[in-house]
């Protein structure tokens, strides 16, 4: 190859003419040989079935490689999970029941034990306040009876306690309701709240007897605290093991309701348990009452739905005499049987006396205040209803709750006289209902 302007030889792959420096001219045959084989592979018609691609188009990527297959284990498919372990509705309702049933037994063995503690507290006091009255000045005797009082109201703490628990956890162990969950939690959580109340209030006492009685000594403070921290923490249990049952049944008490909702939850439900107690024990009467009376007997009044003779010879005497004998327990039998007799004789007023069961739960609850209000609704109702019948009643609640609060000053004769006048009022009210239906003694 020689140089175009000055016409040396050039040497091999040289880029400039040595001589004049001159650029030397470049090689073109390789770049006519490869542009004849392009020309040659475009001008080549496509395949038969096959697209032809345009020149320019940039050229379409190679697919990668296949890769060697791995011999891999066989997957086995998965395992199908274990069903879940459900219980039936009916069988948390059993277990529900046992457990409450396991739990109240225990509550009601301390509730006698605090009755036992009480009525032996009594006694003690009846045999010994005489002795007192003898040989202490007034104001030892005044101590003495304050002493008496704040007893008195431990012990009935002490009884009240176990006796409200163990009546919440009966009604769910003997025939549980959905309904009724409100009043079994609030039931031994209010008997919870009354233990607490009886350690705080037995607190001064223990301090004192520790300090003066057994000179600092530990051992009576220690004792106290943590049986009483047990007795609490068993309570609490006894509140939260039926709580969680509830709750997997889907009927928690109390949670997402207000404070409303839960009191009339409650009422709703010692009004229906009250309500079929005393139509239990009606039925029962009637029975009675038709076994001993089966002649049959004229048609009632329409204002009264029922039939049957009621007793007119109600004696303060032998009230007294039959408590004595049973120690108390005649005055429950002889309420029952009150109650029932007015409300049967009354019936149509549009007011309901509270029967045995609600009467001592509300008087466990209130400390034997509910005993006074009981009593005062049921003067009031017998002379409201006296003229029904064509008698008169001149004594109403009011006297009532005059002669058993003022007249217990008076010689103590003032409850005595009060109860006598009811008892009176009530045969001359049952008097006028058995003329009224046609009942003759």
């Amino acid at each position: 190859m020689f140089c175009p302007n000055c016409g040396q030889p050039l040497d091999n792959g040289a880029k400039f003419c040595s001589n004049c420096g001159a650029a030397a001219p470049q090689d073109t045959s390789v770049n006519e040989d490869s542009a004849a084989s392009e020309t040659s592979v475009v001008s080549e018609p496509p395949a038969a079935g096959s697209t032809a691609t345009p020149a320019n188009d940039p050229p379409a990527p190679k697919a990668p490689p296949a890769e060697a297959p791995v011999n891999e284990a066989p997957v086995s498919p998965a395992a199908s999970p274990a069903p879940a372990l459900t219980i039936s509705q009916d069988s948390m309702v059993l277990i529900l029941r046992v457990v409450c049933g396991v739990l109240g037994a225990i509550f009601a063995f301390f509730a006698l034990k605090g009755a036992f503690d009480l009525l032996s507290y009594l006694f003690q006091f009846l045999r010994y306040f005489p002795s007192v009255l003898r040989g202490y000045f007034p104001f030892g005797i005044v101590a003495y009876l304050f002493s008496f009082v704040l007893t008195l109201l431990l012990k009935l703490l002490s009884l009240a306690a176990p006796a409200v628990a163990a009546a919440a956890l009966f009604l769910a162990a003997v025939k549980w309701e959905k309904q009724h969950a409100d009043l079994v939690f609030c039931g031994v959580a209010l008997a919870a709240v009354l233990r607490l109340a009886l350690f705080v209030l037995s607190l001064p006492f223990t301090f004192l007897l520790s300090a003066f009685v057994y000179h600092g000594g530990l051992g009576l403070t220690v004792s106290f605290f943590s049986g009483s921290l047990l007795h609490i923490l068993g309570y609490v249990a006894a509140a939260a093991i039926p709580f969680m049952l509830m709750y997997l049944m889907g009927c928690a008490p109390v949670m997402g309701k207000s404070a409303d909702q839960v009191k009339e939850n409650v009422r709703a439900s010692v009004r229906d348990i009250s309500g079929k107690v005393q139509r239990a024990a009606g039925n029962v009467a009637d029975k009675a009452a038709a076994a001993e009376n089966p002649v049959s007997s004229p048609a009632p009044a329409a204002s009264v739905s029922y039939s049957r003779l009621k007793k007119t010879n109600r004696s303060l005497l032998m009230y007294i005499l039959l408590n004595l004998v049973t120690c108390g327990i005649y005055s429950y039998i002889f309420m029952y049987g009150l109650a029932n007799d007015v409300n049967e004789v009354c019936d149509g007023d549009g007011e309901k006396t509270g029967g045995l069961l609600a009467y001592i739960l509300l008087n466990l609850v209130t400390c034997n205040i509910y005993h006074y209000i009981w009593w005062y609704k049921f003067c009031n109702r017998m002379a409201a209803n006296a003229p029904r019948y064509g008698v008169s009643i001149q004594e109403n609640g009011t006297t009532y709750l005059l002669w058993t609060l003022v007249g217990i000053f008076l010689c103590g004769v003032g409850p005595f006289i009060a109860l006598y006048q009811a008892l009176r009022n009530m045969n001359v009210l049952c008097a006028g209902y058995n003329r009224h239906n046609g009942f003759t003694a």
